[in-house]
């Protein structure tokens, strides 16, 4: 349905600074969940080739500053 443009999808995903988190956001986009129909929360393990995956996809992110900065540092 995701594909198909007929859902919508929030996920907290790139939660955290490390290689699993950032997987988490690759696991997305190898299983075709990465659209504009998707809605990135958090985000902090992107790297620069994520964002540029995320522009091309049409995807967005929820940025919560206060919630990383708490969690995060």
């Amino acid at each position: 349905d995701i594909a198909e443009k007929s859902a919508r999808l929030l996920v907290h995903a790139g939660e955290g600074t490390d290689d699993f988190s950032r997987g988490e956001f690759l696991a997305l986009d190898a299983k075709k969940l990465l659209t504009a129909n998707t809605a990135i929360i958090h985000a902090l393990a992107l790297l620069d080739p994520d964002w540029r995956l995320v522009a091309e996809r049409g995807a967005s992110i929820i940025w919560s500053p206060v919630s990383n900065v708490r969690l995060y540092g």
